[in-house]
Formats: structure tokens, sequence, C-alpha cells
């Protein structure tokens, strides 16, 4: 009888613990992401650096409370912060930004959706558009002691197109990059999310929330740009083709 009331406690904590509630906005909480470029120069070569994301004081817009939203480049101090929007979250799950450049709210993430639940939502949250999605599946993962729902949503207009929500912590990409900022020339990405300094979430191809600024790349070397163009010789009114390349 004892080991079966053991057990039933023990049952209980680990359900209390692992599923308690995961709010999005809480108080001294940041997200740490990192952004690289490419410099189209000659030689080319690329860098990066870290980002953050963070909430920071209230404000109240159209009769609404909301807390500040800010951005910081390097460092959290209030020399280099960039307000950005303000931000909320309802007893529901919901989460609603006001970017900047907007003048009313819109759903940014709802971690109550079920699995084939459709609803608008931010497009880019710099912007003011709303996209309509569907619930694809949902599950969840397990990090630093808590269990989080993972959502996965498609837009209707554009089923190839996907984003993720994990609950209390956003997208994966980054906390405004809904969708996969990666393009031939730049990319961000998130590291981790943390709550006094404590790791809630980190990005798991990565075994830290720091990453140093990096410069990658030929050094020092000259280089040339090279036109071919065939047929060589060629006279007015041939069809030809020509390729262009570096040479270091």
């Amino acid at each position: 009888m004892k080991y079966y009331f053991w057990i039933s406690i023990l049952f209980l904590l680990y359900v209390d613990i692992s599923f308690a509630q995961l709010n999005f906005i809480e108080n001294n909480k940041i997200w740490k992401g990192y952004t690289y470029w490419y410099h189209l120069t000659c030689p080319p070569y690329s860098s990066g650096k870290m980002f953050y994301n963070f909430i920071e004081g209230d404000t109240i817009l159209n009769g609404i409370d909301y807390k500040k939203v800010y951005f910081s480049l390097d460092s959290i101090s209030n020399e280099n912060k960039y307000y950005l929007g303000a931000i909320r979250e309802d007893s529901n799950k919901k989460v609603f930004y006001i970017s900047g450049f907007c003048e009313n709210e819109n759903l940014m993430y709802d971690f109550s959706v079920n699995t084939n639940d459709t609803l608008y939502a931010l497009y880019e949250p710099v912007g003011c558009d709303t996209m309509m999605l569907i619930v694809d599946f949902i599950d969840s993962i397990y990090t630093f002691g808590k269990y989080r729902k993972q959502i996965y949503l498609i837009d209707l207009f554009l089923p190839s197109r996907s984003m993720i929500w994990i609950e209390g912590i956003g997208s994966p990409y980054g906390f405004l990059e809904l969708w996969p900022v990666s393009i031939s020339i730049a990319g961000r990405y998130l590291l981790c999310v943390k709550i006094n300094n404590i790791v809630e979430y980190l990005n798991p191809s990565f075994n830290s929330c720091y990453k140093g600024k990096e410069t990658f790349g030929p050094d020092g070397k000259d280089c040339k740009f090279e036109i071919k163009i065939l047929p060589n010789p060629f006279s007015i009114g041939d069809a030809f083709l020509y390729d262009i390349g570096n040479q270091i």
C-alpha cells in the first residue's frame, strides 16, 4: 500500500513540474539570437554577431495594457536598445503584438490551439499583415526540466510554407522571426531563451547561449573578376553565353 502511495505522489509532482503553466511574457526574459551576412566584396567574406530581444517596461495603446519589446546588438543596455513594438498575453494563452509601424494589434501566437484549427496570425511581426494558418499537428519537446507544446502550422494559401510555435518560447528561429530566415546572402536564428539568466531553451544545434563575432573567408588575398564570352571572337547578331567568375 505504501509503495502505491509514493508512486502516486511522485506522479503528481512530475505532472505539476513538467506541465506547469508556461507563459510567453515573463519578467527578465531574454531571447538571444545570431545573425550573419555575406559581403559581396572582392574577395567575398561573411560575418556574424549576436542580437537580443527582451521585454521591458509598460505602455498603454488603444486603452489596453502592453509590455514594450526591444532589440539590441551585442549587449543589453540603455545605450543601444531599440523599441520594436508592444506585446501582451491573455489568460487563454494567446499572444498579441503591435509593431511600431502599426496601429492595431494582431495575434502573434496561440498556444491553446488544437490539430486542424484554423486561425489568422501575423505574417511578419515587423509588419501589420496577417495570414490564414491551419494547425497541421502538435507534439511536445522536453527542455530543461519542462515539457513544452510544439505546434506545427501551414499557410493555407501557400502549403509549402510552414512554421513552428513552441509554448512559452515562440518561434525556434527567433523572437520576431516566425519563418526560417536564411537566404543565400544572410540568415538569422535563435540561440537560446533565458529567464533571470537561467537557460529555459537552447537551440539543439548548439551547446551554449553564446556565439562570438565571426568573420570568415579569404583574408589578405587579391582577387580579380573574369568575364568569359563565348564564342570568342563574336560578331554583331551572334547569340553568345557569358560566365562571370573570380580568381583569388
